[in-house]
């Protein structure tokens, strides 16, 4: 290869990003799996690339360390995960507990489920449940022990998720809800 041709090849690499230095990172949005469908539509309105991993607070580091510019998480982030406000796709529900647990759904459907919201909407989104129990207030709900329904609008920091997994360790998307988390700016 003559000197010329080796010099213009080095160009058209270093142009392409592909020289010695680090290349430029590529936008993305990093989803956990069960946000896979609103992730795919996000990064196609954007033209981003779309990274998979494997649970909301994988996600949320990544956007931390500026791995990502956007993520998607089937959960509201807990205070310290995330700086700015999340952007919710859609309304929902979730389960919590006594403490953070993922149970097998033909388990779940099967327990007592406490709960303070109305029962036309239980019997609309969770017609499946076997025995539910109705309180006046998500505080009195949690008194019982058992997993309280909730709708995500009710959700605090210190609650903590009853996740119902398939056979095959999928989350249930009828109990997550889609938030979008972007990269603050200048970080």
């Amino acid at each position: 290869m003559s000197k010329r041709s080796v010099a213009l090849l080095a160009g058209v690499l270093l142009f392409a990003g592909c020289g010695g230095s680090a290349p430029a990172s590529s936008q993305a949005v990093g989803y956990c799996p069960t946000m896979e469908p609103y992730a795919r539509e996000i990064a196609s309105e954007r033209g981003m690339d779309l990274i998979r991993y494997e649970s909301a607070a994988v996600v949320l580091d990544a956007l931390r360390r500026g791995r990502i510019d956007v993520g998607v998480i089937g959960r509201l982030a807990f205070r310290g995960e995330h700086a700015g406000e999340g952007k919710r796709l859609a309304q929902g529900h979730t389960l919590i507990g006594p403490a953070t647990t993922m149970v097998p759904y033909e388990v779940v459907v099967s327990l007592v489920i406490t709960t303070a919201l109305p029962e036309a909407v239980v019997a609309a989104h969770f017609p499946e449940f076997q025995q539910v129990a109705y309180v006046g207030s998500t505080e009195e709900a949690l008194t019982k022990g058992t997993p309280v329904l909730i709708d995500w609008d009710e959700w605090r920091d210190g609650y903590h998720l009853v996740i119902p997994v398939y056979p095959d360790g999928r989350k249930v998307a009828k109990f997550r809800t889609p938030v979008v988390y972007e990269r603050a700016r200048g970080s």
